[in-house]
């Protein structure tokens, strides 16, 4: 029997953990803000935020929020949702070992206003890579994908693998 996993699935390799059923069509940008919280403090039961610095030059911690899987489900989703995104998420996947994280968007990401210009492409990934690490400290590589499948855009590369330790 394998182990539970923070995810809540258990597999062998990197499979579906969960998929977005419903359709949205608004777009709600993630918050900029003007400067970082104080991560020092964080409970157990907190996940911290990364979103972009007001110049959209860095992302910064900008949030603490409660976290708690039998309320609010996986965490990968739960941190999508929590970044603004949850409109784009198509599903995601954990390997056994929780080292690897795909998260696989919907086509409709490739033309949204997140990730347009270089900056805006930059922060909509590193938003994503500084929270997942920062919240799921066993991921070592994390996945970005458009429905399924690599793929590149101008501004975002949806292909190839971003590991812990490039991000650092």
């Amino acid at each position: 029997v394998a182990p539970a996993t923070t995810e809540g699935i258990f597999t062998n390799d990197v499979a579906p953990a969960t998929q977005d059923a419903g359709v949205s069509t608004g777009y709600a940008a993630p918050a900029v803000t003007t400067g970082a919280i104080d991560v020092s403090t964080k409970k157990a039961n907190e996940v911290i935020i990364y979103t972009s610095d007001a110049n959209a030059e860095n992302v910064i911690p900008t949030a603490k929020i409660a976290y708690e899987f039998k309320t609010d489900g996986p965490i990968t989703k739960y941190l999508i949702d929590q970044l603004g995104y949850e409109q784009y998420y198509n599903k995601h996947a954990v390997s056994a070992d929780e080292t690897v994280i795909m998260i696989d968007f919907k086509e409709s990401i490739v033309n949204s206003p997140l990730v347009q210009g270089t900056a805006g492409g930059q922060m909509f990934k590193d938003s994503i890579v500084a929270t997942i690490f920062e919240n799921i400290p066993q991921a070592q590589v994390i996945k970005l994908r458009v429905n399924g499948q690599e793929q590149e855009t101008d501004h975002v590369s949806f292909s190839g693998e971003i590991t812990r330790g490039q991000f650092n």
